[in-house]
């Protein structure tokens, strides 16, 4: 446990204290109290206050759209078109699965702890290093959009 609060203060140091309107916000925090912790305590009341206004589905969609627009902005500004694939590709299953969860509402309310199985599933969607996205792309629906688009239209996708 302390190793991971020993890397959480470190990054919280290089990413979050180098900023330097936060800078002087470290000297305030009490000796005795961790960054880290704080950290923590601070996400935990975040999500606490989302979980009581918008709900667990609520939740759970702002966090796969606010992450992965951050990154889509960024894979823009960048120069390498692979990110740029990535995040176009989760956005189109995103939405096809948005448009299958809306169709099958009456269905999924009866899931017990979809809401939690649906939030790991675009994390699996929207990580770069496990690259679902793609994966459920290629399988699912790049054969239907070959179908429907003619196989000359659609470009090979970026490794």
């Amino acid at each position: 446990m302390n190793q991971g609060l020993d890397i959480a203060d470190k990054l919280l140091d290089q990413h979050f204290f180098s900023i330097p309107q936060f800078s002087q916000l470290k000297t305030k925090i009490p000796a005795s109290l961790r960054p880290a912790h704080l950290a923590l305590a601070i996400l935990f009341l975040i999500a606490g206050v989302l979980i009581s206004l918008l709900g667990q589905s609520g939740l759970c969609y702002a966090g796969c759209v606010i992450y992965p627009a951050y990154k889509s902005v960024l894979a823009i500004e960048s120069p390498d078109r692979a990110d740029d694939t990535q995040w176009l590709t989760y956005w189109v299953v995103f939405s096809v699965v948005g448009f299958v969860e809306t169709v099958s509402d009456l269905l999924l309310d009866w899931i017990p702890f979809y809401f939690f199985v649906k939030c790991g599933f675009f994390y699996y969607l929207m990580n770069p290093r496990l690259k679902g996205a793609t994966c459920l792309y290629k399988i699912l629906l790049q054969p239907i959009a070959q179908k429907h688009l003619g196989r000359s239209s659609i470009p090979a996708h970026a490794e």
